[in-house]
């Protein structure tokens, strides 16, 4: 027996000795009134309770001790998930290969504050043993743009997970501008990323970031904001990182951001504090020869290049090549093959005249990345969408740079328009995160925006209970009540994904929220009744069974609403957890779905019985001739089939048919099909509105060449082929000089080929790529 079951147990016979101490002791009270106490009784009573305290006791410190045990085993399957993946992110990294520049980094002191036993410099090489020196282990890695702060962050993390030390935390990378500063505390976020990432149970998750069994490696503190200061995104971030304590002391992690941007940081007094602040150094020329030649040993092919570094070690070319990531974009570009094995392209044209910048350098080897990622598909018979024409990669990555782009100047506004305080982070990582979900601007978002409202309006008249051709009070206030819901739903800027989850239920959060729906539905049931009561006494003067009528048919309208609004407040939850990008659509569209189903049910149960109710009720008042339609019988059979054809078809379909004689087999086939299918409308409508964004945004977006029809499979294609990376449900370009340079140049189509070095049939802008 497990220590969850021995606490069970426990707690089990302690409720049973409670409960048999209680009835003894009630027994003996009942027997008190002539003097006869019993002292085995009592004395039976007293060890009971006595034995049922220990047991209690023990219960909980088996409890504690499952606890325990529980996060020790939810730390060890958390670091195996973590070290999977950094690994993977690792090899992307160093462009597919294991080879490792080895970076040095330089120790740089505040004037307090400062982590003891930090060395005046290190390497990538002794990064583990450097960091496990410190006291507290609160480290902050800053350097240039591709400097390497990434890839000296997960090379730590992989060989601290590889070898951990007893007692050692488990490293998680987090993308720093995802963190919502003004809602969220540290632990919060942590938590949350955890549970969305690597689903991680929410408690489960709590406890781990509590006890501080994780180690936070935060990833990107100059992408909060483009204006760091003491009240900024940033600067809140610190001062909540300098709150964040295991026990007395300041608790590890491990930061990376950009120099200028920490380096302004400091000079308005907001740093890490207790933390060594280290800032990884150029390569030197020699730093990168070594590296090409242990990659590639001494091929013809790169000793003109070795030999200019050595020539002229402070040049153009080898400022130019002085980071690791300039490094892996140019053994990328240059060390791309077609088909038949040949190179594509020569490392001479890196010592060209016109690159005579370190700029023009980067911007060469960038105009060449997009197909140097990925190699042309040697096999006819690769699978579909694992190829896409090379023109077609560029165009989509552009617009997706431009988008962002957008969406960090759309951020930087509404920072600017809030009220001075602290606190006032964004929740989400804008300019920097491709979430699918959140991708709909790219469209264009005032037109996105109107054909999604339209789409709503279509949901709604779906089940529209009206005469068609007429136009009534009821169609009035119904017309009212859709144009409320456009204005909320249908417009409103930011619309968040859901998860159908049917167990939800069974918990008392999720039973609470649906009792609350279905009792809801009651009085928007009375107060849409009345609402079309008074429409139409207000509009036609009709009194009496129209009134009645018009009054039953809102309440039914209203009462209709209960189980799908209960459906919605006690399975539904917004934001759902997630392992990959595209979950969050994928259960916002069966969200709807399902919903859809909930309602078509709903309405054809529902629709009969109440319509029945209505008839009896108006001759009780003496209305005999209540709504009698032509062509059924009698007026049990009636309502029988209208209810129960009218319900399960829905408003327009049904009572079209009605209106023109159709009640045979066929028209109630055709009428309960196309309710159906109205049903699925209106889910997805209300219920998917993630989702249908999404679709529509892509359909717009397709048209007009800025996004493949299907995105997700594009942009996992572009994870594999190393032009983008992940960051929990977000897809990030691997570099933000790749994605500010494709915002900026990604129109201009890349040099052609020069002679011999490649293909000549077919334009590198045509061809198709397969990830490597």
């Amino acid at each position: 027996m497990g220590k969850r079951g021995e606490a069970f147990a426990y707690g089990a016979v302690a409720a049973l000795m409670t409960v048999t101490a209680v009835a003894i002791g009630v027994w003996t009270l009942l027997r008190a009134d002539v003097g006869e106490v019993d002292p085995t009784g009592a004395m039976a009573g007293l060890v009971s309770l006595a034995s049922s305290g220990v047991l209690v006791w023990l219960s909980r410190r088996s409890a504690a001790d499952a606890r325990e045990i529980a996060s020790a085993e939810a730390a060890r399957e958390l670091a195996a998930k973590v070290l999977g993946a950094e690994r993977d992110a690792r090899v992307q990294l160093l462009g597919g290969d294991d080879k490792t520049i080895d970076v040095s980094f330089t120790f740089l002191p505040v004037d307090a504050r400062n982590a003891r036993r930090a060395g005046a410099e290190g390497h990538l090489r002794d990064v583990v043993e450097y960091y496990r020196r410190l006291r507290p282990r609160r480290m902050v890695i800053t350097g240039e743009a591709g400097a390497g702060k990434t890839v000296l962050a997960v090379e730590l993390m992989v060989r601290l997970l590889e070898k951990p030390a007893e007692g050692d935390p488990v490293p998680v990378r987090l993308s720093l501008a995802s963190w919502d500063t003004r809602n969220q505390t540290v632990d919060q976020w942590i938590s949350r990323h955890l549970t969305d990432t690597y689903n991680v149970p929410a408690r489960s998750a709590r406890r781990l970031v509590e006890s501080r069994t994780i180690l936070p490696v935060l990833d990107g503190l100059d992408e909060m904001d483009d204006s760091p200061g003491y009240r900024s995104p940033a600067g809140e971030a610190l001062r909540a990182l300098n709150r964040y304590q295991l026990g007395t002391s300041k608790a590890a992690l491990l930061l990376t951001c950009r120099s200028k941007p920490y380096e302004t940081l400091a000079e308005q007094e907001v740093w890490l504090q207790d933390a060594a602040h280290v800032k990884i150094e150029p390569v030197p020329a020699d730093a990168a020869r070594r590296f090409l030649t242990e990659r590639f040993g001494a091929t013809p092919r790169w000793r003109p290049v070795l030999e200019a570094l050595t020539r002229d070690p402070h040049g153009p070319l080898a400022a130019g090549l002085s980071t690791p990531w300039r490094l892996t974009l140019a053994v990328t570009v240059y060390e791309e093959r077609g088909p038949d094995g040949r190179h594509r392209r020569d490392p001479r044209a890196l010592l060209a005249p016109e690159l005579d910048t370190p700029k023009a350098v980067g911007d060469h080897l960038l105009s060449r990345f997009l197909p140097g990622a990925a190699t042309p598909d040697p096999t006819p018979s690769a699978p579909p969408g694992d190829t896409y024409p090379a023109a077609q990669v560029r165009a989509w990555l552009t617009a997706l740079a431009r988008h962002l782009q957008r969406d960090e100047s759309a951020g930087r506004r509404a920072e600017e328009r809030r009220p001075p305080g602290p606190g006032h982070a964004r929740g989400s990582a804008h300019g920097v995160d491709i979430v699918l979900h959140r991708l709909w601007p790219i469209a264009g978002a005032t037109r996105v925006r109107c054909l999604h409202a339209v789409f709503l309006l279509c949901g709604a008249l779906a089940f529209a209970d009206f005469a068609v051709g007429t136009l009534d009070a009821t169609v009035l206030i119904y017309a009212g009540i859709v144009l409320a819901v456009l204005l909320r739903t249908g417009v409103r800027r930011e619309v968040r994904p859901k998860k159908f989850q049917i167990g939800k239920l069974a918990t008392r959060s999720g039973a609470k929220e649906a009792a609350f729906g279905l009792l809801l539905g009651l009085p928007v049931a009375a107060g849409v009744g009345t609402l079309f009561a008074l429409a139409s006494l207000l509009a036609t003067g009709e009194s009496g069974v129209e009134l009645l009528y018009t009054a039953a048919q809102g309440f039914t309208l209203g009462l209709l609403l209960a189980p799908a609004l209960g459906l919605a407040l006690g399975t539904g939850r917004r934001l759902p957890d997630a392992l990959a990008p595209r979950d969050p659509l994928r259960t916002d569209l069966q969200f709807g779905l399902a919903l859809g189903l909930v309602y078509w049910i709903g309405y054809g149960v529902a629709f009969w019985p109440v319509y029945t109710f209505m008839d009896s009720l108006a001759r009780g008042f003496g209305f005999t001739d209540f709504a009698h339609q032509p062509g059924v019988g009698g007026v049990a059979e009636q309502y029988a089939v209208y209810g129960w054809t009218h319900g399960f078809a829905g408003g327009a379909p049904a009572h079209f048919l009605y209106l023109h004689g159709g009640d045979g087999f066929l028209s109630i086939t055709i009428s309960v099909v196309l309710g159906f299918a109205e049903a699925i409308v209106f889910g997805l409508a209300f219920g998917s509105t993630a989702w249908t964004r999404y679709a529509i945004a892509v359909a717009l977006a397709a048209r007009r060449g800025k996004l493949p029809r299907r995105p997700g499979p594009f942009l996992d294609w572009a994870h594999r082929a190393g032009l983008l990376r992940l960051s929990g449900i977000a897809y990030q370009f691997r570099h933000l000089e790749l994605q500010h340079w494709l915002a900026h140049h990604g129109d201009h189509e890349p040099p052609g080929r020069r002679a011999g070095t490649g293909p000549t049939t077919a334009s590198e802008a045509d061809r198709p790529f397969r990830c490597t």
